[in-house]
């Protein structure tokens, strides 16, 4: 018993760390209080390997939330709204507020410029127009399924599938510089540059858990294969347009890749049908 508690106590508290980080879920506080750097960047990088399970608890949200408006006869257009509203709040809007500064940033003409631009907490005309198109694609996938059962799995697998392809940011890229004379490090740099080896256990989770919730292996592969082809050209924009990473381009890569794979999933729910 001791022994099995201890391999499932650093797992729960990695899973803690990790909704923490990436949900504004009323958590209760962490007792344990690190004040060293390199003890705060193991908790951060160990904390990765459980973001699929994040994707469980968000996903979940919007899956629970499509159900159980089936159960009250809520309109199914009015369901998606809410399911993703609901998810949204759940996150505080992190990641889509990721895409916003990344979509704004692309104004700027040199890396510094898209730094100092994602900097501002404003939101301007790309950032507006891309957090609406991705909402616009969200629920145009959704929608066209027509099926609460079916549309629950989905947000389910995007979930899950998106906040691995996060960790893949800072696996290959190194954190963006900010300036020395910032009061605090950013997210990114006390998060640091990971392995690549760290990213096998949250893309084996979430491939596992895309598997387990479109019960179909044609379905989960095709996935699968379209978050890796969108996380690579993430990869590689990022090496190119802002050489580095920082948590607002891991929020550009979750959303593009929840919007990717809810499109795909869509579209194969038809073609299957």
């Amino acid at each position: 018993m001791h022994e099995l508690k201890s391999h499932v106590l650093p797992w729960y508290l990695d899973f803690l760390a990790s909704l923490r980080l990436l949900t504004r879920l009323p958590l209760a506080e962490d007792n344990e209080a690190i004040k060293d750097d390199k003890a705060i960047q193991k908790r951060l990088q160990r904390a990765t390997r459980s973001f699929p399970f994040t994707g469980i608890v968000v996903g979940g949200i919007g899956a629970a939330t499509l159900i159980g408006s089936a159960y009250v006869a809520l309109p199914y257009g009015v369901a998606c709204v809410l399911a993703l509203t609901l998810m949204i709040i759940a996150t505080g809007a992190l990641h889509e507020d990721g895409l916003c500064d990344v979509a704004d940033s692309l104004g700027g003409t040199t890396p510094e410029e898209r730094h100092a631009i994602m900097k501002d907490s404003r939101i301007g005309t790309y950032g507006t127009l891309a957090l609406m198109l991705a909402l616009l694609a969200k629920f145009a996938a959704l929608y066209e399924v027509g099926n609460s059962a079916y549309a629950a799995q989905m947000l389910i697998a995007s979930a899950c599938a998106s906040r691995a392809a996060m960790v893949a940011l800072p696996c290959f890229l190194a954190p963006i510089p900010i300036e020395s004379t910032h009061p605090r490090q950013s997210l990114s740099q006390q998060l640091g540059q990971l392995s690549p080896a760290q990213l096998i256990v949250p893309t084996t989770l979430a491939a596992l858990l895309v598997l387990l919730f479109l019960a179909r292996l044609d379905t989960a592969l095709t996935v699968l294969a379209t978050s890796a082809v969108l996380t690579f050209l993430m990869i590689r924009f990022a090496t190119k347009t802002y050489r580095g990473y920082n948590g607002d381009l891991c929020g550009a890569c979750q959303q593009i890749n929840e919007v990717g794979v809810l499109i795909i999933t869509s579209t194969l729910f038809h073609s299957l049908s």
